[in-house]
């Protein structure tokens, strides 16, 4: 009896006495026993003779006593009344009986419950009988042998079940009983579990009778023969095989089972039996079959005869046609192929090369593999009769030392094909270089040959097959001459690249040219001409010697040799290698020297290219100069200094020069000086400039401060100026280096690439942030980053600053797509009900995002354990392996995306959880197993009848009330589950009322049901903040009696806590 329930029952029962007055009685018995009540001495009494589980005798006046039975096996609280009669008034009293439990023993139920029995076992059988006890307070109970009892060593009993048998099946002619006359003596005790002395016994005596025997095979349960694979050369040999049968009975033989690699057959099945086994064509290793011998009563024995075939070797056998017919031109002929029964044996290949037509031919050892040595050719008609049938012997042996070969002649019979044209010209190279000069048509005549005598026809490809042409005899020319100096070639380098094709309508054959063209001399020197004359006239100051720079050209490359040749003024020129044409002696405008008279010379100078010549006639006049130097500004000094700004002017300085005798100067660089590359003169325009180039950059020049030297001429008399140009930093904005930019999807890019010209570090801010990404700083840098799954155009706007001066840019982004991994996701899917197959949705929930336009692939992963699935279109057809099957299932499927050229497609799986029901029931992964019955109330696998908040199928999170449990929540996967009571998230373990029954994680410890009411109650109880709150939890309680409410409430108003509160294992204490 739970213990609670004892402490409960008696407070009652003795709060019950309090209120019965002097008059009442209690008694206390145990169970099965009767009880002597005495009664006061009054006048006169009687009783109802009513109790609720036993009877009360009428009172005997004699001894004022009633004698109570309980009912057997009763325990727990009885009650009678009895009337008093005195002084003529009557008055009831009430008696209360404790029937106190008692531990009975267990008692056997087997043979009507008798101590002792006997009974008849037929001989050769070891079941007895089963033996079956029971137990009033329902106890488990065990079965044992006693020992002690004579013929105890040859029974076993079951302990959990009472089946008795015997250990060995006994033999009716063989007794082994103590008085060895068949009759077996012994003692069964059953008991309670854990206390063995609880216990009855039951005294069996098991006669074995007598029954007909089975035959006996003579000497050995299995016979071993031993013979060759195929029965050759050791075949089979008839074991010897006897038996007898103690009846004496005619013994029949028969094969229980066969042999699975060979056969067995009976030639007498008569005893003792004649019988042959065949084994399996080249079989060899261990067989097995059975043999029965049966005696006229169906009793039998049986040995197994095991049979090992040992192995010989087979010859290996062809598998390959007679005759093969292959195309010409090739090397490759088949496969040789060979089948052996031994599996395990390795062959080696070769050729009677000696023989009929193998000296053409090469097989590889291993593979069998036969080919060619060379290419056969149809025309050449090589074999030995001369007909293009060749015929070579193969040979096959096996890895083992008796082995010999085996010998196929093959006839290869080798058909004409066609045959490509054959380029003969240039050694038949593939590629060849020809050196061609320039003004000639001809270049070269190809020649091909087509070995099947076929027509050729020549065709030219290649990117500058525009400038040949081919004739039908192969004769290959330029359509036009070409020029060495035009260089029409597409590189530009004087090499064409050209495919000479020739074809003789169904193979082609190609060689490819590669034509230089060399110069050739055919052009003569030119002069530039200076005048509508042809001539060159020539004005140079008196005083110097030099006149002109000729600068003949020769489209040729050659560089031209000068000579003065004539025109009468001759004598007093000369001419240097490179052109450079000069008076002897300087002229003198007053004193002319001129042949012809005055200061006008007349010469010819010819300018030749080693073949061809041309003649320039010059006029050189000599005009009369002012001999004062021009004067530079006396305030620059020898080196004047000057300092421009970086932008976009070019201007340096005006060049002021002055001369006395005249108004225009000329002024020049003067050569070697490393800067003049960077300045260039202004003569147009007054007064003349000296400039850069290029407008100066401070940031970009190797140096910021230029040397110079200014010449200034008036034609005769020059003034040399040193100077020197420095230019000056301006402070200039920022600048971005690229807009566009590409990135895939899902990736980064670095967007801010900004330079300052002088070198400031350059801050950014956002103008506008892009629509379809974020903006991530780095570390001196800024990364664009594309929002998840997203490809397209994308754009923003940036401001870059170096704290001065700002740059604005719009850039725009290419999001490229890339394939996305699709999403799987897992499956919880409930069936009520049987059904035969169970057709799943389980890609439902699945999806391509965010590729929302593709379509996946199906498949399954790893398999169910209590059934099988199969794909049905874009559903899992479920079909258990056993017929009415209810339970947890699961498996595992792949959804793949579209392949792509270097993937087979991205994929993801998940997991398939089924769950059969039987039908009504239904699963919650926050509640599992349960039936519903209304809206409201549920039949829960484990917690039994709960009352419910909601929809457990649409909601997990729910508030439920169980009467042992009372108000809890199902916030987890069951079986977790929070009760409110006990303020701790639990672990329920077993089915109600087995113990323990759940974990409480805030008490840490494990709680029956009896634990689990008083833990609630103590939990309530020490939450509570007062006196009164605490009585209404204990009002609200169903396991505290109004009467001990009472007693409760008395000790915490007068002590502020309560022993009987203590006595139920709860302690707590509240302010008065």
């Amino acid at each position: 009896m739970n213990s609670s329930f004892k402490s409960f029952s008696l407070l009652a029962f003795f709060l019950f006495l309090l209120n019965l007055g002097d008059l009442a009685l209690a008694e206390t018995v145990n169970e099965d026993t009767s009880l002597s009540i005495s009664m006061p001495n009054f006048v006169r009494f009687q009783t109802d003779g009513k109790t609720s589980h036993g009877s009360i005798s009428t009172p005997d006046p004699l001894t004022n006593s009633s004698t109570y039975v309980p009912d057997g096996n009763f325990s727990g609280n009885d009650a009678f009344t009895w009337i008093s009669f005195s002084g003529g008034s009557e008055q009831e009293n009430n008696v209360s009986i404790i029937v106190s439990e008692v531990d009975d023993p267990p008692v056997f139920t087997s043979f009507g419950g008798a101590s002792s029995t006997s009974l008849s076992v037929k001989e050769n059988q070891k079941y007895v009988s089963d033996l079956n006890g029971t137990d009033a307070e329902n106890s488990a109970l065990s079965y044992s042998i006693d020992s002690t009892s004579v013929d105890s060593s040859f029974f076993d009993i079951n302990s959990t079940s009472g089946n008795l048998w015997f250990k060995y099946a006994p033999n009716y002619e063989r007794p082994l009983d103590a008085g060895a006359n068949n009759t077996y003596e012994v003692v069964v005790v059953v008991y309670e579990d854990g206390n063995s002395n609880n216990k009855d016994t039951l005294t069996l005596t098991v006669i074995v009778t007598n029954d007909s025997d089975p035959p006996e095979i003579t000497g050995r349960s299995e016979v071993t023969v031993f013979m060759d694979e195929d029965g050759s050369p050791t075949s089979w040999r008839d074991p010897d095989l006897n038996a007898s049968d103690p009846d004496g009975g005619n013994l029949t033989w028969s094969i229980l089972s066969n042999a699975s690699r060979g056969n067995a057959t009976f030639t007498s099945a008569s005893n003792p039996p004649i019988f042959t086994y065949s084994p399996n064509l080249d079989f060899n290793g261990t067989d097995t079959f059975t043999l029965k011998v049966t005696d006229p009563t169906g009793l039998s024995d049986e040995i197994i005869v095991t049979v090992e075939v040992a192995n010989i070797n087979d010859a290996p056998s062809f598998s390959t046609p007679n005759t093969v017919s292959v195309s010409e031109n090739q090397v490759s002929v088949m496969d040789v192929n060979v089948s052996d029964a031994d599996l395990e044996d390795i062959h080696t290949y070769s050729l009677s090369k000696s023989e009929f037509d193998g000296a053409f031919f090469d097989i590889n050892a291993t593979t069998g593999f036969l080919a060619f040595m060379t290419p056969p050719n149809f025309e050449s008609n090589s074999s030995g009769n001369g007909n293009n049938l060749f015929t070579v012997k193969v040979l096959v042996t096996d890895n083992t030392v008796e082995a010999i070969p085996v010998e196929k002649l093959i006839q290869v019979t080798v058909l004409d094909a066609n045959d490509a044209p054959i380029f003969k010209s240039h050694d038949g190279n593939s590629s060849v270089s020809l050196m061609v000069p320039e003004n000639q048509l001809f270049i070269v005549d190809v020649n091909v040959t087509d070995e099947d005598g076929d027509a050729l026809t020549y065709s030219l490809g290649g990117s500058e097959k525009d400038f040949f042409e081919i004739n039908a005899t192969g004769s290959l020319s330029f359509i036009t001459p070409t020029d060495y100096e035009s260089n029409a070639s597409v590189s530009r380098k004087h090499i064409f690249n050209l495919e000479v094709n020739a074809t003789d309508g169904m193979a082609v054959a190609s060689q490819i040219f590669s034509i230089q063209i060399t110069n050739l001399n055919d052009t003569s020197p030119l002069y530039p001409s200076r005048d509508t004359n042809g001539s060159l006239l020539v004005k140079v100051a008196e005083n110097g010697v030099f006149v002109v720079e000729l600068n003949a050209t020769d489209l040729d490359g050659a560089t031209p040799d000068y000579v003065v040749s004539g025109g009468g003024d001759e004598a007093l020129f000369e001419v240097n290698g490179t052109g450079a044409l000069s008076f002897k002696v300087a002229p003198d405008f007053e004193i002319p020297a001129s042949k012809f008279g005055g200061n006008e010379y007349f010469l010819e100078v010819n300018a030749t290219d080693g073949l061809y010549t041309v003649i320039e006639s010059v006029i050189v006049q000599v005009v009369d100069v002012d001999e004062v130097a021009p004067i530079f500004p006396p305030s620059w000094g020898l080196l004047y200094s000057t300092s421009v700004q970086e932008g976009n002017s070019t201007h340096v300085l005006d060049l002021n020069a002055s001369d006395n005798n005249v108004s225009v100067l000329f002024y020049s660089l003067v050569p070697g000086k490393l800067d003049n590359a960077f300045f260039v003169i202004d003569q147009n325009v007054t007064p003349p400039r000296l400039e850069f180039a290029e407008s100066p950059d401070f940031e970009r020049s190797r140096s910021n401060v230029y040397d110079l030297e200014i010449n200034a001429s008036d034609g005769l008399n020059s003034s040399l100026q040193l100077l020197k140009a420095a230019v000056s930093n301006v402070n200039e904005p920022p600048y971005f280096i690229e807009s566009d930019f590409t990135v895939n999807e899902d990736s980064e890019v670095q967007v801010l690439k900004a330079v300052d010209p002088e070198g400031q570090s350059v801050s950014f801010s956002i103008l506008s942030p892009p629509a379809y990404g974020t903006l991530v700083s780095g570390v001196g840098s800024l990364f664009y980053r594309p929002n998840a799954n997203f490809y397209g155009q994308d754009s923003f706007a940036l401001r870059i600053s170096d704290g001065l001066l700002e740059s604005n840019r719009s850039i725009v982004l290419s999001v490229l797509s890339l394939n996305d991994k699709p999403k799987a996701v897992d499956d919880i899917i409930v069936f009520s009900g049987k059904q035969a197959s169970y057709s799943l949705d389980v890609t439902v929930n699945d999806g391509p995002n965010p590729d929302p336009d593709e379509n996946f692939t199906l498949s399954i992963s790893s398999n169910p354990k209590f059934g099988v699935v199969s794909i049905q279109g874009d559903k899992v057809l479920y079909t258990p392996s056993a017929s009415g099957f209810y339970g947890e299932d699961s498996f595992t499927y792949v959804i793949r995306d579209r392949p792509t050229s270097d993937s087979q497609g991205l994929s993801d799986s998940a997991k398939v959880s089924l769950m059969i029901t039987p039908l009504g029931w239904n699963h919650s992964n926050g509640f599992g197993y349960f039936y519903q019955v209304g809206q409201s109330w549920v039949y829960h696998e484990k917690l039994g009848w709960t009352y419910v908040s909601s929809s457990i199928l649409e909601k997990q999170n729910i508030w439920m009330w169980n009467e042992d449990l009372g108000w809890f929540w199902s916030g987890n996967a069951f079986p977790y589950g929070y009760i409110n009571d006990l303020k701790s998230w639990c672990y329920l373990s077993l089915s109600k009322p087995s113990a323990p029954w759940y974990y409480s994680y805030a008490s840490r410890k494990w709680l029956d049901a009896d634990s689990s009411s008083s833990e609630r109650l103590s939990s309530l109880l020490h939450s509570s903040t007062s006196i009164a709150e605490a009585l209404s939890v204990l009002r609200g309680f169903d396991g505290v009696s109004e009467t001990q409410l009472s007693l409760i409430s008395t000790e915490l108003s007068l002590f502020g806590e309560s022993n009987e509160l203590i006595k139920l294992g709860i302690k707590v204490k509240f302010a008065r």
